[in-house]
């Protein structure tokens, strides 16, 4: 790809900053950069499950699942399944200063390279 149809942007500055991130993004792929999504609810939060067993039973690809989902239990199911994965959902922890000090380095280069190639400061140095 040519430079000019690439554009980066940090998780951290649409935090700070949505609607000008959102229509810089809009303007970089002509779209009319005056379009406000509805922004008031977050999605694709990380979470981890309470209980790994559920969390399969309810995610991960089997049979049952499949046929639980299909006519003529789906209406029944999906939001019972919903449910129960919103229950099972937890906010992941953050990570501790600790384990933050000891992986640090191991991406020092790597973040030097890309703050050159960005030509900007990436903001986790």
């Amino acid at each position: 790809f040519d430079r000019e149809q690439i554009q980066v942007h940090f998780y951290d500055d649409f935090i700070a900053n949505p609607n000008a991130v959102f229509s810089e993004i809009c303007r970089h792929i002509g779209v009319d950069p005056d379009f406000r999504p509805d922004m008031r609810e977050r999605g694709m939060v990380s979470t981890r499950p309470r209980n790994l067993w559920l969390d399969r039973q309810l995610n991960w690809p089997s049979r049952l699942r499949y046929r639980l989902l299909r006519r003529p239990f789906g209406g029944i199911t999906k939001p019972l399944m919903a449910r129960l994965n919103r229950w099972n959902s937890m906010p992941a922890p953050k990570l501790d200063a600790v384990t933050r000090a000891e992986i640090a380095p191991l991406f020092t280069e790597d973040l030097a390279l890309l703050s050159a190639l960005l030509k900007r400061d990436v903001p986790w140095t």
